[in-house]
């Protein structure tokens, strides 16, 4: 890949770090342009559940160390009746496995833990903090001139937007209709520490037709819950920046739930809470992101070479963002970088440094986008489902004939 230059990435969160990961493994020169001043500058979220490690695997990263396993999912009533269960603790192959046995398919880790995991994997001096985009102007098929926000200018082969939802690049590719789109739900995330019995290496969920709680294990020694409820737009934006109030509305909506949901929310201090309005975007056609590419973008025309590209194009959140309730939004960034190094590596092998990135774009665009739909309308019919009559169906989600007294395992 010798002679395709220099690759920006604007945002060094999970996406953008991996992306860069992805890239220098396979021999790219990658600068990624992060606000923040460095990786511990502020708070990075909360907990994520990556669920295949496919990704991770392709960029060299093992975060069995970082894991706080779970092997069960329970759903329940606001009384606390079963309404349904699951996990490989209770597969047809898991017969003389105990709970407290790992699972070793799903990781749950803290955001800014696996974000510090894919960091480590880069150079020295790959991530430039404290550096914003602020524009870029593009040069069809000779790259791009990025300006950051103190008026540094950078040239660039390459620009990838992974900026997540807000993205100041996908805002500037001007898309037509291209708008959030709320969701009509408000997330509230919270940590507590210290142990919770119910989400000991165990998930557990709780319903009631409007509300949900979801909670998992944080680490081992901590609990990670999320809480969502039917909100306007106008009310959610201004209960989310009052902690107090937002802890308030929990406590009352959750009144009189089964344990330990009352004393969960009670116990979790006002700095280990926040909240957001959800937003997805409509599904991002290929068309859009690309004007005048068809279905041949990214072949040779009649001279041999690929047309000449704008080069830039979005990842992660900037390019399909999603509902946090399929928990696939990180796992569809990693996704992403180890798709888009793959099809530079071909584009370039097949048609040379430069052109090779004209040839490659289209055809990730097409890849990425193509996969990320389905997850983008999933996640948007999930939000629907587990706030609506749909949550309290009995055996939503159940794995039949397991043998076991599912109430009695409740308590233990």
């Amino acid at each position: 890949v010798s002679g395709v230059g220099r690759i920006i990435v604007a945002g060094g969160g999970i996406g953008g770090a991996a992306v860069a990961v992805a890239l220098q493994s396979r021999g790219f020169d990658v600068l990624v342009l992060e606000a923040d001043a460095s990786l511990d500058s502020r708070k990075q979220g909360y907990g994520l559940t990556i669920q295949r490690q496919d990704a991770m695997q392709a960029m060299g990263i093992n975060l069995a160390q970082d894991d706080a396993p779970s092997t069960s999912h329970y759903t329940f009533s606001a009384d606390g009746a079963i309404l349904g269960f699951f996990g490989e603790a209770f597969g047809d192959k898991s017969k003389v496995r105990r709970e407290s046995d790992a699972s070793g398919r799903f990781i749950h880790i803290p955001r800014q833990k696996l974000r510090a995991r894919v960091v480590e994997q880069l150079r020295p001096g790959t991530i430039r903090w404290g550096s914003k985009l602020r524009s870029f102007e593009c040069r069809r098929g000779a790259g791009v001139a990025v300006t950051l926000a103190d008026g540094t200018t950078l040239d660039a082969a390459l620009l990838v937007g992974s900026d997540g939802i807000f993205s100041t690049v996908r805002r500037q590719l001007a898309m037509p209709g291209d708008r959030l789109h709320y969701v009509g739900l408000v997330v509230v995330l919270g940590i507590l520490d210290g142990s919770v019995p119910l989400t000991q290496r165990r998930i557990f969920e709780t319903v009631d037709g409007t509300t949900r709680l979801y909670a998992m294990p944080f680490t081992p020694s901590s609990t990670m819950w999320q809480l969502s409820f039917p909100c306007s737009e106008e009310a959610a934006r201004t209960l989310t920046k009052d902690a107090a109030a937002l802890k308030a509305e929990l406590l009352s909506r959750c009144r009189g739930w089964h344990d330990p949901i009352p004393a969960l929310l009670a116990d979790t201090p006002l700095d280990g809470m926040s909240g957001y309005p959800v937003y997805d975007r409509e599904v991002l056609e290929p068309a859009v992101l690309r004007p005048g590419a068809g279905a041949g973008a990214g072949k040779p025309g009649l001279a041999g070479r690929p047309a000449p590209q704008d080069r830039v194009t979005l990842i992660g959140d900037a390019a399909h963002p999603m509902t946090p309730f399929k928990a696939q939004g990180a796992n569809q960034a990693l996704s992403d970088a180890v798709l888009l190094a793959e099809a530079l590596v071909q584009g370039v092998r097949e048609h040379g440094a430069l052109a090779g990135l004209d040839a490659a774009l289209p055809l990730f665009e097409r890849r990425m986008l193509s996969r990320s739909a389905r997850v983008v309308v999933g996640s948007r019919e999930k939000a629907k489902e587990l706030h609506s009559s749909l949550a309290l169906q009995p055996g939503r989600k159940v794995q039949r004939d397991t043998g076991v007294d599912m109430p009695r395992v409740v308590r233990a």
